[in-house]
């Protein structure tokens, strides 16, 4: 367990290696992603930014994620539930339109204070994609096909506090490394591995 984000971007600290290759960004896909890149950004003097993704939920149960869409309109839906919900794919392109236009462009605005999509430099070749933790891996399988389809990236990392041994398994055939503290047999629920993630 970690004590807070800041304790959990120190650990990251000691087990990503310095990067010979400077042209490299660290790129976080969520709140708490952000706060630890930003962290990772201070230590390896390397620069960060903020790749926004919105989960859409479910009609059918709010508690579970059945798509993502990113700021630059690329989507992943999880066919697998598609299917086991049944759900017609209007209702889900419905669902997909309202959760950006109503939630992830407000959150892009008021980061950036416009509706400005996030921007890669040419000069940058390599990203590592930051997370608190990862869960379903839906998120940060959302995040990979973007970098790979729509910023032509050529090598990526994952750096994250905790992963599940499964989700593990999944991504280290699609990414060149990933960097870990712990890795869990089950993923429960953020606040077991973070006593305070609000404290600074």
């Amino acid at each position: 367990m970690f004590k807070n984000l800041d304790d959990a971007s120190q650990q990251l600290c000691n087990v990503i290696p310095k990067f010979k290759n400077q042209n490299l960004l660290f790129l976080a896909i969520s709140d708490g992603g952000e706060e630890i890149a930003s962290q990772l950004s201070l230590y390896f003097k390397l620069p960060y930014k903020r790749l926004f993704i919105e989960p859409i939920f479910c009609p059918k149960n709010q508690n579970c994620e059945i798509a993502m869409v990113t700021e630059l309109q690329n989507i992943k839906i999880d066919k697998i539930l598609q299917d086991a919900f049944q759900l017609d794919q209007e209702l889900l392109n419905n669902s997909i339109e309202l959760a950006y236009d109503y939630k992830l462009i407000p959150k892009l605005k008021q980061k950036r204070g416009e509706i400005k999509k996030i921007e890669i430099d040419k000069s940058i070749t390599s990203i590592i994609l930051v997370d608190e933790t990862i869960e379903t891996g839906l998120k940060m399988e959302t995040a990979i096909e973007t970098v790979v389809d729509l910023l032509n990236i050529e090598k990526i990392f994952i750096a994250t506090p905790i992963i599940p041994k499964t989700i593990f398994e999944v991504f280290e055939s699609m990414v060149e490394q990933i960097f870990y503290i712990k890795q869990i047999e089950i993923y429960t629920e953020i606040g077991d591995y973070y006593l305070d993630k609000g404290e600074r």
